[in-house]
C-alpha cells in the first residue's frame, strides 16, 4: 500500500525544521547571568546533559579558585525563553552513600 501523497509532504518540512537553540543562563542567590548567545541542540535532552557538563565545568573551576558551593542553578529555557528545566549544581556532584 502506497503512503498518501501529503505524509512525504510532512516528512520534507520535518527534516528541514530548524535545530532547536536552548539557552543556558546561570542563576543563584545574587542574579541570574544570561546566557545571550545560546546553542543548538537536537533535543531537551541533549541541552539536559549540556547544561549538566557545564554545571560540572563550572563548579571544577570554583572549587581550584577556593569557590563556595551557593546553590547555582543551570536554567535552561528556549529562544521564547520559556524555562524548560534546571539543574541544580549540587545534582551533579555524586557523594558517597
Amino acid at each position: 500500500m502506497k503512503p498518501p501523497s501529503c505524509l512525504g509532504r510532512y516528512l520534507f518540512l520535518a527534516e528541514d525544521a530548524p535545530t532547536p537553540r536552548f539557552f543556558f543562563h546561570i542563576r543563584d542567590g545574587e542574579g541570574t547571568i544570561e546566557d545571550e548567545e545560546g546553542g543548538d541542540f537536537a533535543d531537551l535532552d541533549a541541552a539536559r546533559a549540556e547544561a549538566r557538563q557545564s554545571a560540572r565545568d563550572i563548579l571544577a573551576d570554583q572549587i581550584r579558585e577556593g569557590g563556595e558551593l551557593d546553590g547555582q542553578i543551570v536554567v535552561i529555557a528556549d529562544e521564547a525563553g520559556l524555562v524548560l528545566d534546571e539543574v541544580p549544581f549540587r545534582s551533579v556532584i555524586k557523594f558517597p552513600d
